[in-house]
């Protein structure tokens, strides 16, 4: 009897090595999301990609799919309201905003991970692209180097989904699957996007699905149980942040001899402003707690920098009404003498600007200086700092009163 079940055993594991072998199905396990991974397209350093996000742990060896959400910006978000140079045009139709939040700020976008549907273009018409147009910037590397992912789609794609999101298709290596971003300039891009990782599963092999794993339809349909794909949470609403900031600060075009120091280029909150505006976490709090008690609305920073050329930061800042903004004006003379001197120097009392009114000056020794100003909603600042001449006050008086006349 033993011999007799002995044989039963075997030829019931032959059978199911035969049937696997012929693309019986395989075994039903539950499919979920994964938390999803963050990947913010800004990067405060100069580099050719985004900061990569990992998986927490290693893939399995078999089929995967990313899915992905998002949009973002490859471009300073001043070129989607005043184009700047060296553009001449806006082409595409931008979005309001990114999906999620970035540390570059925000502002319109015209990316996501699989298509370009907004950039801007230097003495051409927008008649000499075709827009929106499939994009390999968004990189995934499962252990074999970095490539651009295969979309899990039935049939081909010729824009953007509603909802910003992509399924693409990843083969597991035993090892840790990463993302990245590339551009030339990352300290200019915002926007994120959100990641989720599951296993792949039947349905995604229908159509061309199964391209997008480099398998056959009877090879993916052997290689993925027969479950449903789980379901993502509800797409977010673009981020509602004012962006009329970012037209007011110094553009490159202001100061052609100087170098972009790129700050964050979009629209900021009042933490992510005076995180950016202040060298220590004790005066950003206090920064970021005066602004908000005043009505903080938006704002913007720039910098820009050159060889024996002064250091210059602008900001404007709108507050929920003018008489806001002059209370604002109050703090901030205050706060600037106190904490925002430049390093090496010592802040002067604040004194009315003779050469422009309503302008407030603080001198920082040696050889710097700030001008401030409440014009409407908004108040502005310029900061100077010798490097190593001192700062023109002229000069800079100059590039402040554009600054007001501009908004």
């Amino acid at each position: 009897m033993m011999r007799n079940m002995y044989r039963r055993t075997l030829l019931l594991l032959m059978l199911g090595v035969g049937l696997a072998l012929l693309g019986a199905p395989v075994a039903s396990a539950r499919v979920t999301l994964s938390r999803p991974l963050t990947m913010d397209v800004y990067a405060p350093l100069y580099n050719y990609f985004s900061q990569p996000v990992a998986s927490p742990t290693k893939l399995g060896h078999h089929l995967y799919v990313a899915v992905v959400r998002g949009t973002v910006s490859f471009y300073q978000p001043m070129d989607y309201l005043s184009i700047q140079v060296p553009w001449t045009v806006m082409c595409g139709r931008p979005q309001p905003a990114p999906m999620f939040s970035s540390a570059g700020g925000t502002g319109k976008v015209g990316n996501d991970a699989e298509f370009l549907f907004a950039q801007p273009l230097s003495g051409r018409p927008c008649s000499a692209i075709k827009l929106p147009r499939e994009y390999p910037n968004f990189q995934s590397n499962v252990g074999k180097g970095w490539t651009h992912p295969n979309l899990v789609s039935r049939s081909s794609l010729r824009g953007p989904t509603v909802t910003h999101t992509y399924e693409f298709g990843l083969d597991g290596q035993g090892k840790q699957v990463s993302f990245r971003i590339i551009d030339p300039d990352t300290r200019d891009d915002y926007g994120s996007f959100r990641i989720y990782l599951r296993d792949a599963v039947r349905s995604d092999c229908a159509g061309n699905g199964h391209a997008a794993f480099f398998l056959s339809l009877k090879a993916c349909l052997a290689d993925t149980p027969d479950e449903p794909a789980p379901s993502l949470p509800p797409a977010p609403r673009p981020l509602t942040l004012d962006q009329s900031t970012v037209t007011r600060v110094l553009r490159s075009s202001d100061v052609p001899t100087a170098i972009n120091g790129e700050a964050p280029s979009g629209a900021l909150t009042a933490d992510r402003f005076a995180q950016v505006d202040n060298v220590s976490a004790a005066a950003a709090a206090a920064e970021s707690k005066l602004l908000r008690r005043d009505g903080f609305v938006a704002g913007a920073i720039s910098e820009f920098h050159g060889l024996k050329l002064p250091s210059l930061k602008s900001t404007a800042a709108k507050f929920a009404s003018p008489a806001q903004a002059q209370k604002a004006l109050g703090d901030e003379l205050a706060l600037a003498g106190r904490t925002q001197a430049p390093g090496g120097t010592t802040a002067g009392a604040p004194q009315p600007d003779a050469d422009l009114p309503g302008t407030f000056l603080i001198p920082f020794s040696p050889g710097s200086l700030e001008l401030l100003a409440a014009k409407g909603d908004y108040v502005f600042t310029l900061v100077g700092v010798a490097n190593p001449s001192p700062v023109s006050q002229p000069a800079e008086e100059q590039q402040f009163a554009l600054l007001l006349g501009r908004s």
